[in-house]
């Protein structure tokens, strides 16, 4: 995604990936002091719930403006991203803006952010317990955010999307295949814009219940 992001970045109403929800989600396993986007983002600058402190170069808050239209949420960074500092650097970012350009929306209208807040060593999937560490984290965002929508990059996370809905039904949440994948396999990709269409759908009349719901 966009430097200038960082620090600052189909009428079919359901998600075309439905999530069920689990019994109940899981708690966080630290305690989250802060009640704004800038102190929150310093916690997870210094945080250390977890053995991934030992190996990142640094802990990646996410791009973007809390509060936000749309909430993207990637499972994890890689190793790339941590050498960056930022999420989905490369050609991975690069299409992740052709794909929101193309339902319409601008950089400064989404959060990007990460479930597991640092680069597993050697692109590893983050174990359980380094997820929960920082699920206290997320769920402080999602409430920052105050998001119109949310969407999962990554269709083989499952976990992830139940975890979101089963604490946050009152967002809409859908799943969206990962970009990176996208590049990989271009099978992929009309999976990619039904998902975005009804997204897009879902902005829209949003947009269009506030402007009949405003005064005059």
């Amino acid at each position: 995604v966009h430097p200038a992001m960082a620090d600052a970045a189909a009428k079919t109403a359901p998600p075309v990936t439905p999530v069920a929800t689990p019994e109940s989600a899981a708690r966080p396993t630290i305690r989250v002091l802060a009640d704004n986007a800038h102190a929150l983002a310093e916690q997870v600058r210094t945080c250390d719930a977890c053995d991934l402190h030992r190996t990142r170069q640094q802990a990646l808050w996410g791009q973007g403006s809390l509060p936000c239209q749309v909430l993207l949420i990637t499972p994890q960074p890689n190793p790339d991203d941590d050498v960056a500092a930022q999420l989905l650097a490369g050609k991975s970012g690069e299409l992740l803006q052709h794909m929101l350009h193309a339902v319409g929306l601008n950089l400064a209208e989404v959060f990007l952010t990460s479930a597991v807040k640092c680069a597993p060593h050697l692109d590893v999937s983050a174990s359980t317990t380094q997820q929960q560490a920082c699920w206290g984290f997320l769920d402080a965002q999602i409430h920052l955010a105050q998001a119109q929508a949310i969407v999962v990059l990554g269709g083989d996370h499952p976990d992830l999307a139940q975890q979101i809905t089963a604490a946050h039904n009152h967002t809409p949440c859908w799943v969206l295949p990962h970009p990176a994948r996208l590049l990989r396999d271009a099978q992929h990709k009309r999976q990619a814009w039904q998902v975005l269409k009804q997204l897009r759908h879902h902005l829209n009349s949003g947009k269009q219940a506030r402007t009949h719901t405003d005064p005059p």
